[in-house]
């Protein structure tokens, strides 16, 4: 295959540094952090000025607000020449996301990292059946701090395939139940993006949590407070 050159807007590109690698070639990026979606459009606006192949952008994810914006982004965008996604451990799921929304490809390491939610290309492909993409209806999750060791994307995602089924399970880390709850479930975001959340397992520490949320209660559960 062809190969690409990734280089970084703020290294402050100029013809010069351009000369050497043709366009389709081309691999322009940027890292950082962005607040809101305005933020975000003014990036790409920057990154698109520079004739390439591809574009990347990459927002750490400080917030679950900021979770959404690469995915909003391509969304909006309608581009299929974008790559979109948040880093960090609120942003591991974008990377999936992303390619419903149009992104030509997502990012893994080639092995493991300091950094569980930086997948290698191996997770990717054996707990979600990449590089084949099959189009999502619905999400579901396992949530939960820590949760990327679970094994429960590579069962659940297996057997949608199997099934020919259209939803995508992902591992989410989250901090705050409550916040997550509101901001996550309730906003409804998902919903937006054409593949909203119907479902989740909760694991520890928020399984208490959980309980106290639930609107339908077994008599198991009532006895245990807890709920997953």
């Amino acid at each position: 295959g062809q190969v690409l050159y990734e280089l970084r807007a703020e290294d402050d590109l100029n013809e010069a540094q351009l000369s050497d690698i043709p366009v389709e070639q081309r691999i322009v990026s940027w890292y950082g952090e962005a607040s809101d979606l305005a933020e975000l459009q003014t990036r790409f606006a920057q990154l698109a000025a520079i004739p390439a192949r591809f574009y990347k952008l990459v927002n750490t994810a400080r917030t679950i607000s900021e979770e959404f914006l690469p995915l909003q982004l391509l969304k909006s965008s309608g581009r299929t020449d974008t790559i979109a996604y948040a880093k960090g451990s609120l942003g591991f799921w974008t990377r999936l996301a992303a390619l419903q929304l149009g992104a030509p490809a997502i990012i893994g390491l080639v092995s493991p990292g300091p950094d569980a939610s930086e997948p290698t290309i191996a997770k990717l492909i054996d707990d979600y059946g990449l590089p084949e993409v099959h189009p999502v209806k619905e999400l579901f999750a396992i949530i939960g701090n820590p949760i990327f060791h679970s094994l429960s994307p590579r069962l659940h995602n297996a057997s949608y395939r199997a099934m020919n089924y259209p939803a995508l399970f992902v591992p989410l880390q989250v901090n705050s139940f409550s916040d997550f709850w509101l901001e996550f479930v309730l906003s409804k975001q998902l919903d937006a993006l054409g593949f909203p959340i119907n479902g989740m397992t909760v694991g520890s520490p928020h399984k208490e949590e959980a309980f106290i949320t639930a609107k339908n209660i077994s008599s198991m559960v009532r006895q245990t407070q807890a709920a997953n």
